[in-house]
C-alpha cells in the first residue's frame, strides 16, 4: 500500500466551509476515481498557527503504480478545482509513504 499525504494549511476564514467542501465534494470525487481504497482527512494538532488550520489528507492506493495512474489521468483536474475554489486561501506540500 501507498499513501499520499498532502498537508494543507488553510487560512482561518474559510475552514470550516473548505472542511465540509472536502468532506461532500472533494473526498467523493478523489474515492469515485477508483484509485484509493480509503481517503481520510485529519485536523493536525500540532501545526496550527494564527493565520491558519492544518489538515492531513491521506489517499491510500494498492501500489504506487495505482497512484500514478490516478496522478497521469485526475489529480490535474482535481487540483484545478481545488485552486479555483481556494486557491489563495491554502498552501500545502505532499509526502509519499509506503506501508
Amino acid at each position: 500500500m501507498v499513501i499520499c499525504n498532502t498537508t494543507i494549511s488553510i487560512d482561518n476564514q474559510v475552514a470550516e466551509e473548505w472542511t465540509q467542501w472536502m468532506k461532500s465534494t472533494y473526498i467523493p470525487l478523489l474515492m469515485n476515481t477508483g484509485a484509493f481504497s480509503d481517503v481520510r482527512l485529519f485536523k493536525v494538532l500540532n501545526m496550527q498557527d494564527k493565520g491558519g488550520v492544518s489538515y492531513a489528507l491521506m489517499l491510500m492506493s494498492r501500489d504506487m503504480q495505482t497512484y500514478t495512474d490516478f496522478e497521469a489521468k485526475h489529480a490535474r483536474k482535481l487540483d484545478q478545482l481545488h485552486n479555483i475554489k481556494y486557491g489563495s486561501k491554502f498552501v500545502s506540500f505532499r509526502t509519499m509513504l509506503e506501508e
